[in-house]
């Protein structure tokens, strides 16, 4: 038996508005009121352009959204696939057969005119004819989805044919998200457009068996979002895994513009947040206004502190009491309780810039952290940095100079217009504006043989390459991590690319 035809989801409308027409006429009507005709469009790049065009408010996370859609309604979708609709109005699922190609009907108003011709083989399916494996992948929010997993293309094929589902068999791909987590965004998709679930990005990792926020598990994360038809705001690339994101519907046809999503990952700034020292997410131990001075002494004690919080019971923050504002209390005759040696205590939120803060952590001893729910979540003290900031910063040091080198190096020998054009049009106008090449865009260059010779470097190239793609996807990954230190084993990759590069550039 052949392979079978491809699968995919199509919608009539939010609201199913577009459902009784396409039917009875024979048709999948895509939305997109704003667009004209756009079977002229060579590649994904002219869409884009004609998008932008149509939508000019709309933000570059719409935009993307629709390219991909449009993308498959123009030239993915191939005569005699399959498209499945689910009927909002009946509640019971349609399921046709590709007739022909785009159109663009110019006689019909705006958002009836994008359109392919479908043979309808069944209008009258019922939900549960759908296996419960294959029909979480019909509640995608998009317009137009491809239906891959659990067998869907042979599954969809059978149910036209039979109106039975077979089931899933062995050799169909299998989704590498966690059951658990299908299940956790098949609520979120039912009830995102109207109330959006909220969720710490630490319980997303969890459900995704990660361990660590890095660069992959956030895309991974993401992808599943988008093939529910969510987003994350704001994005999971930009959030701690402390942080609280919202995961509502993805604008899918035309009609309304999202917030802006986060920038690709080689476009975005390493930022070291206070809140990757390990005590700034600890919590704290804490006492109120009114407990006696006698309890602050012991807990502190018993802790080796040199100051505790003080938060009352509905959480507000009042400020910290030290050893050293207990002894100018006592020295004035007024040492009671701990209002009376109250002091003012800085607090810096749990995403600012480590960097900023280290002048007034030495300063003062420590400051408070607050988290992305606004309460307390840790202190930074002069002493956790002792301990633990040579392990956060050092890959962020050895990142710097491999760039710094690579600058030196490859940036001398090459003309910026020999770099940009090895660039997407993004960068290549931000090279040739002057500003320095990102990792990802040497990685292109030296992977080229020809101006790998130019460099004259007595390295193997393979190996040299293999060695710069891990160190890349470890800057990716390092982006995103929150919390914890790197291994000395993890940083390998990083110390050998800088011994390489030393060799080949030995300046200091």
């Amino acid at each position: 038996m052949g392979e079978s035809p491809a699968a995919w989801l199509v919608r009539g409308g939010r609201d199913g508005e577009r459902e009784a027409d396409a039917v009875g006429q024979g048709l999948f009507i895509a939305g997109w009121p704003g667009l004209g005709d756009i079977s002229g469009c060579a590649d994904r790049d002219e869409l884009r352009f004609a998008l932008r065009t149509a939508y000019p408010e709309a933000k570059k996370g719409s935009i993307d959204n629709w390219v991909g859609q449009l993308w498959r309604l123009v030239r993915e979708i191939e005569t005699g696939d399959h498209v499945v609709m689910p009927l909002k109005k009946t509640r019971l699922i349609a399921i046709g057969r590709v007739s022909g190609e785009y159109r663009f009907r110019t006689e019909c108003p705006p958002g009836r005119q994008h359109v392919r011709p479908v043979e309808w083989l069944r209008t009258d399916l019922p939900r549960d004819a759908v296996g419960p494996d294959l029909l979480p992948s019909l509640n995608s929010l998009l317009t137009i989805a491809g239906l891959r997993r659990a067998g869907a293309p042979r599954r969809i094929a059978e149910l036209a044919a039979s109106g039975e589902d077979p089931g899933s068999g062995t050799g169909d791909a299998t989704s590498p998200v966690p059951a658990a987590a299908q299940s956790f965004l098949e609520a979120a998709a039912q009830s995102a457009p109207g109330r959006p679930r909220r969720v710490r990005v630490a319980e997303l990792l969890r459900l995704f068996d990660g361990t660590r926020k890095t660069a992959v598990v956030s895309a991974t994360i993401e992808a599943a979002l988008a093939e529910k038809g969510l987003v994350a705001r704001p994005p999971i690339m930009q959030s701690d895994a402390g942080d609280v994101v919202s995961l509502e519907s993805a604008v899918d046809d035309g009609t309304e513009v999202e917030s802006e999503p986060a920038a690709p990952v080689e476009e975005r700034l390493i930022k070291l947040h206070i809140g990757r020292i390990r005590s700034a997410t600890a919590g704290v131990v804490s006492v109120r206004l009114r407990d006696p001075l006698v309890k602050v002494r012991t807990l502190m004690l018993t802790h080796n502190f040199s100051q505790l919080a003080v938060i009352e019971e509905d959480g507000e923050f009042r400020g910290v009491v030290s050893w050293e504002s207990i002894g100018q209390a006592d020295m004035a005759g007024r040492a009671v309780q701990v209002e009376d040696a109250l002091i003012h205590a800085r607090v810096v939120d749990h995403n600012e810039d480590l960097l900023n803060q280290i002048g007034e952590i030495y300063a003062s001893g420590h400051v408070f952290v607050r988290g992305a729910d606004r309460a307390i979540c840790g202190i930074v003290t002069a002493a956790d940095l002792t301990q633990q900031f040579d392990g956060v910063v050092r890959p962020f040091v050895l990142l710097e100079e491999i760039e710094q080198r690579l600058h030196r190096t490859v940036g001398t020998e090459f003309t910026p217009e020999e770099i940009a054009a090895k660039a997407g049009s993004r960068q290549r106008q931000q090279v040739l504006g002057g500003q320095k090449p990102m990792l990802g865009l040497y990685q292109q260059v030296l992977k080229d043989s020809a101006m790998w010779a130019r460099l004259r470097w007595r390295l193997d190239h393979e190996a040299f390459l293999r060695l710069f793609d891990e160190v890349r996807e470890m800057r990716n990954s390092l982006m995103h991590f929150s919390g914890g230190t790197l291994s000395n084993e993890e940083l390998a990759p990083l110390h050998g690319l800088v011994r390489m590069l030393r060799v080949v550039d030995p300046l200091p």
